[in-house]
């Protein structure tokens, strides 16, 4: 099997924007209108409720993700990609009706009630079905058929919700009835655009090796409990606020992290899908070609990250009063809190590439550890001071947490494949900012001695605060014109002996 070279990766990254940038801008007006119609109770049961049914798509699914993204390119080599299809499929029923059953027991236990609990365990029936479908579509690098199913789903969530709760004033459950409706339109998308590489005839049952499954789950089930740390972080702190502080507050914090959060993972997760599927082919070639590879698209891609998160930082600070205008009264967090939201979001994000050299020395369980340890800490920092600090609490703790496994991860992947962050050019962006700073409030001044409204002198400060940004960047030579800077062929990768995993 060809690998495709670095000059691809750039183009699959092309093809991954429109994918989060659309779907993203689509999600904060869905956060708009859920908030200016939702009371901050109703919102914070919407987003419990949504939680339950994530993380269970996490515990039930993730593992199979991980297993696909790392096995699916052998299976494509040896020429058993059917019979690895087949026993996707398989896994694939099994998941959803053990995940729905758990869900609509948890969302009973939490009280929400039978009707709230079958729309949750409803979720998961769509949600883990689109996941495979995009995580087939990933594997196989066809980055227009993701961004297909991407734009739909969140089109048809944004319309329902847009028609049903925010003008036809429905609660919560039809927030989630427009969620389900939008992953039900993005999967069928997904199932006919990708020509059967998702979905493909079954195969009598006796050609399926059941015995892959213990092989699969060895890789990927550690990898699946750390991406359930991750989502304890994530959704779980939500749940806490629900059940140790009130309703109102998880609203809030929810409102807040998921604006906050969706923006990032808008700027930074196109990178992760296109650099993923890459990095587990780049793993596949001999010898320390392979390393040296895995390390020049993990160098690269960490450059590119924190030139774009260093001025969101400082624009997240001095913009911290404004960060939740659009949503409805009694939503969003006190100021001083967005730079933290901010800072922990990004370096959560960023942490999936410091464990990179684990995950492609097959050293998941150690993954698995820290992950363990660092979400225990989470919680129980949570659980000790939510009661006190509410959501303050949420935001530092966050932070610390994140922090620490970032650390940890990276000492512990470097065995395999380094995470190098090149600090030259992020010292000369850190530079730039610093300069660029000293623009904004000069803008800003000289627009609002003119009368203008405080909204239109912020607007020109930001865009003479980017405009400045990027002109020093560019002055330095430090914007790129691909995502890698040594585009070319990548040598083919020899097909393993026996297939998948044996």
């Amino acid at each position: 099997m060809a690998v495709k070279g670095n000059a691809s990766l750039s183009r699959d990254l092309a093809r991954y924007v429109p994918a989060k940038v659309v779907p993203a801008l689509l999600g904060f007006l869905v956060i708009v209108l859920l908030s200016r119609r939702l009371p901050a109770a109703a919102y914070g049961s919407y987003a419990a409720l949504l939680a339950v049914a994530r993380l269970a798509d996490s515990l039930g699914f993730a593992w199979l993700r991980q297993s696909i993204l790392r096995f699916r390119p052998e299976a494509a080599s040896s020429g058993e990609e059917a019979e690895f299809k087949c026993l996707l499929s398989l896994l694939l029923l099994v998941i959803v009706g053990v995940e729905a059953a758990l869900v609509f027991l948890c969302s009973v236990a939490l009280q929400h009630g039978v009707v709230r609990a079958a729309l949750a365990a409803g979720l998961v029936v769509s949600m883990t079905p689109y996941t495979f479908a995009a995580t087939i579509v990933q594997a196989e690098r066809a980055a227009g058929t993701y961004a297909g199913g991407a734009l739909i789903q969140s089109v048809v969530q944004t319309a329902w919700v847009g028609l049903f709760v925010f003008l036809a004033h429905r609660g919560e459950a039809w927030a989630l009835l427009g969620v389900l409706a939008g992953l039900a339109a993005g999967t069928a998308y997904l199932v006919g655009a990708s020509r059967g590489a998702v979905w493909s005839r079954p195969l009598p049952l006796a050609r399926v090796d059941l015995g892959r499954v213990k092989v699969l789950c060895g890789y990927g089930l550690p990898v699946a409990l750390s991406v359930l740390g991750f989502q304890l972080v994530n959704q779980g702190n939500r749940l806490l606020l629900f059940a140790l502080g009130s309703a109102e507050s998880a609203g809030v914090f929810a409102s807040a992290y998921d604006l906050i959060n969706g923006s990032l993972s808008l700027l930074m997760t196109p990178f992760l899908l296109a650099a993923h599927p890459a990095i587990m082919e780049a793993r596949l070639r001999a010898g320390g070609a392979a390393r040296r590879g895995v390390e020049e698209i993990l160098s690269s891609v960490s450059r590119h990250l924190l030139m774009i998160f260093l001025p969101v930082l400082f624009l997240a600070t001095v913009l911290r009063g404004y960060v939740f205008a659009p949503l409805g009264p009694g939503y969003g967090v006190e100021g001083w809190v967005v730079p933290v939201l901010v800072t922990g979001a990004f370096v959560g994000q960023f942490a999936m590439y410091a464990h990179k050299g684990l995950e492609i020395a097959d050293r998941t369980t150690t993954i698995l550890r820290i992950t363990a340890a660092t979400g225990l800490l989470n919680l129980g920092l949570n659980a000790l001071l939510i009661p006190h600090y509410s959501y303050f609490a949420v935001a530092i703790v966050s932070l610390l947490t994140h922090t620490a496994y970032f650390a940890v991860a990276s000492m512990l992947s470097r065995r395999h494949a380094a995470l190098r962050i090149p600090w030259p050019p992020v010292r000369r962006f850190a530079a730039a900012v610093a300069f660029s700073g000293l623009v904004f409030p000069a803008a800003r001044a000289a627009v609002a001695a003119t009368g203008a409204p405080a909204e239109a002198a912020l607007l020109v400060g930001t865009l003479a605060f980017g405009s400045t940004y990027l002109a020093v960047l560019a002055w330095w030579g430090e914007l790129p014109a691909s995502l890698l800077a040594r585009p070319g062929a990548v040598p083919r990768v020899p097909a393993r002996e026996g297939g998948v995993g044996r």
